[in-house]
């Protein structure tokens, strides 16, 4: 707690979301970003195309990891209206789930950290 009060990090917000929608509502809004986003985008730019670039097309996994990130940024262009999600947000998180999964040499780790940001995300927004 003492890391998440010094970074600001709105887990207030999110209790006080948690708190206004109900167990039930906070439950459904975790079981959408769990599946939604965090499965299908991942599947396409950790799974299949970070893998892709390492291993058919021989690229330097940091590069790779790049790469991806680059192509993970493109369908979020709706965001540009928000600079600090589109120029901060979406690029460290798009390497950090591409490192996640390099270190991890899964895609799973990177669907459930994503899924849980899209949760707090979506939960915050809701209220």
């Amino acid at each position: 707690m003492f890391i998440a009060n010094k970074l600001n990090l709105p887990f207030e917000d999110l209790r006080k979301g948690i708190d206004q929608l109900g167990m039930l509502t906070t439950l459904d809004v975790f079981v959408t970003s769990m599946s939604r986003a965090a499965v299908f985008e991942e599947s396409i730019f950790r799974g299949f195309l970070l893998g892709y670039l390492i291993n058919d097309r021989k690229w330097n996994p940091h590069l790779a990891n790049f790469g991806q990130t680059l192509l993970f940024w493109a369908p979020h262009i709706y965001q540009i209206d928000n600079s600090y999600a589109f120029w901060i947000v979406l690029p460290l998180t798009g390497l950090t789930y591409g490192y996640v999964t390099l270190l991890t040499r899964s895609v799973s780790p990177a669907m459930f950290a994503h899924g849980i940001h899209e949760w707090i995300l979506n939960t915050i927004r809701i209220v």
